[in-house]
């Protein structure tokens, strides 16, 4: 995976206006946490799967982005590599990450409650 920072704010930038509720503010001040995008997400109607089913999602060399909501990393990837570093996971490795393309067309969110909610436009 290769990590991006030179435009990870416009990246970011750009997904949040597609997909995250305008009230968001990635810093809750009242539990002195971070908010996460997926849990903000503007559609309430995306379809949730277990998270076993992520690599059954798309072609698996699509080139995508893949955001770490938990250490603030953007990384661009093959969508294959990003299942295989997923599965690899420990059980006490919490995952919170948003997976999208340059169309921002659609969008993955793994989650720490172990399933995937998927929006396509």
């Amino acid at each position: 995976m290769n990590l991006i920072n030179e435009s990870k704010e416009k990246v970011l930038s750009r997904y949040i206006k597609q997909f995250v509720d305008d009230s968001f503010s990635r810093y809750d001040k009242t539990n002195a946490g971070i908010n996460l995008m997926w849990s903000n997400f503007k559609r309430k109607d995306g379809e949730h799967l277990p998270i076993d089913c992520l690599n059954e999602q798309m072609n698996a060399s699509k080139k995508v982005f893949y955001y770490d909501e938990r250490t603030d990393s953007l990384f661009e990837s093959y969508f294959n590599e990003i299942c295989k570093n997923v599965s690899q996971l420990e059980p006490w490795e919490e995952i919170d990450a948003l997976i999208f393309d340059d169309t921002f067309t659609w969008t993955i969110a793994i989650t720490h409650e172990e399933f995937l909610i998927r929006i396509s436009e």
